[in-house]
């Protein structure tokens, strides 16, 4: 088969629909088939390259907040008569599946893959905020077929539109733990900082829990902020660093890839995570990969991904998180039981491969061609 992914705003970007179409597309390739993902055209990737056997395909857009993403879009829906015989079109999010019905005019099949409820994020305004709701209603009109990342998603879209959606999860891959080496220069040691991976946006609830651990009396664990900024973001990276003050603690050390991201993962005291909106937060799967005691908000997307296994505190109550900060810190045992019990439940329910597979079946299912399997 020959699948068509839109769409992304880069490889280089730390965000859940990026990993997972390159996590995926790599797979899909591995086993046999050809991948095309479209992401933002930018000088360090002006021209088509290929990656991991993956073709990517820079195109042009408009660099503003609620313009870049829709634009890049409706350019890649237009670009893919141009790929022959293509066979799938896979459409990420609610918003960008409004052109679904674009790649159906040559006879295509496409794919709509929900990540979550766009409309729920504090980021947009009411007209962008509409718009999502008017592409919702549209998109299980336009595209073939649809699939969620969770069960709480797949479950709203079926009672509301009375449609099969099928459940693929977001996934991890497996990769060994890693001493302390890189990050180092950061002056942390093994299982003595609390660690937060992922975008810095007002979804993402940073804020509480810097307010829980500046709350915490006398504590040698420091807090690690992973993650890079968008430049919608500034303002709010700018009440998290003046919230943090001139605790010493408090380390924003930007973005981190590869060997150092596993660095973080692998020598943390625990993984937190105080989103408001969640799909299925990859960065959470891959913190349970590496056996990290998770704290996450008690919203569905996040209890679904920890299984009662993990540990969760009410939405929008930072003492409540504050105390599960101060149980970790100080019960060794029992967080190193919920790390391995995460550890087992990731590899069971949420690795690549299987996710793969399951993509496979669902494109084939829509070609009416025999499903032959995954080699990945």
């Amino acid at each position: 088969m020959k699948i068509a992914f839109i769409a992304i705003k880069g490889v280089d970007i730390i965000g859940g629909i990026e990993t997972y179409t390159v996590e995926l597309g790599k797979r899909l390739v591995r086993s046999g088939h050809e991948v095309i993902v479209y992401c933002i055209k930018t000088p360090e990737y002006p021209t088509p390259f290929r990656q991991d056997g993956v073709l990517f395909y820079p195109l042009p857009t408009i660099h503003h907040k609620y313009l870049e993403k829709i634009v890049l879009v409706f350019m890649a829906s237009l670009h893919q008569f141009k790929v022959p015989e293509l066979d799938i079109v896979h459409y990420h999010a609610i918003g960008p599946s409004i052109f679904s019905f674009i790649p159906r005019l040559a006879g295509r099949k496409t794919i709509f893959q929900s990540h979550g409820h766009e409309w729920e994020r504090s980021s947009w305004n009411i007209i962008a905020k509409t718009f999502f709701h008017i592409s919702e209603k549209l998109t299980f009109i336009f595209a073939n077929d649809a699939s969620a990342v969770s069960k709480n998603l797949k479950y709203y879209y079926e009672e509301k539109y009375k449609k099969s959606v099928t459940y693929i999860p977001s996934g991890i891959s497996p990769k060994k733990p890693l001493s302390a080496s890189k990050i180092l220069r950061h002056g942390v040691k093994k299982s003595e900082y609390f660690l937060y991976v992922g975008r810095l946006s007002q979804e993402k609830n940073i804020e509480e829990l810097i307010s829980a651990y500046i709350g915490l009396e006398d504590t040698p664990v420091k807090l690690i902020i992973v993650g890079k900024e968008r430049p919608e973001d500034t303002d709010y990276v700018t009440k998290l660093k003046t919230l943090a003050g001139s605790n010493k603690n408090i380390l924003f050390v930007g973005p981190a890839y590869d060997d150092e991201l596993v660095e973080w993962y692998s020598n943390a005291l625990a993984y937190i995570l105080p989103s408001r909106i969640e799909g299925l937060p990859i960065t959470l799967l891959e913190a349970m990969s590496f056996s990290c005691c998770c704290i996450a908000s008690d919203i569905p997307a996040n209890t679904e991904a920890l299984d009662n296994k993990g540990l969760t505190y009410p939405l929008n109550d930072h003492k409540a998180l504050q105390q599960q900060l101060e149980y970790v810190t100080k019960h060794v045992a029992k967080r190193q039981l919920i790390g391995r019990n995460l550890l087992a439940h990731a590899y069971k329910n949420y690795t690549w491969s299987f996710i793969s597979d399951e993509f496979i079946k669902l494109y084939s299912t829509n070609l009416s061609i025999k499903y032959k399997g995954t080699v990945a």
